[in-house]
C-alpha cells in the first residue's frame, strides 16, 4: 500500500493490552472501521473481536503484539489515521 493504512502509538497498544488482560480476552484483535459517515465527517468505531471473526475484506496488521482490522469498506478514509492514547 501506498500509504500506511493506520498508524498506532506505542502508548495505546499498551493500554490496548493492558485493557485485554485486564478483562481477561485472550485471542482478541482491535477491529478499527467507520460506523457512520457524512459528506464532511466520518465517525470512528474501535471494538474488541475474536481473532476468527475476520473478514475477508479487512486489511490485517500486527503491532507490538495487538492485531488490528481495518474494515475494508473504510479503508481508504482510515489511511493515514493515526490512533493513540
Amino acid at each position: 500500500m501506498s500509504r500506511e493504512v493506520l498508524s498506532v502509538t506505542y502508548v495505546a497498544t499498551n493500554q490496548i493490552k493492558r485493557i485485554l488482560e485486564q478483562e481477561e480476552l485472550s485471542d482478541q484483535a482491535v477491529r478499527v472501521g467507520l460506523s457512520s459517515r457524512s459528506p464532511t465527517n466520518f465517525q470512528y468505531q474501535l471494538e474488541f473481536c475474536d481473532r476468527s471473526d475476520r473478514k475477508e475484506d479487512d486489511f490485517v496488521f500486527e503491532q507490538d503484539e495487538v492485531t488490528f482490522y481495518v474494515s475494508g469498506d473504510g479503508l481508504d478514509q482510515l489511511r493515514g489515521t493515526s490512533l493513540d492514547y
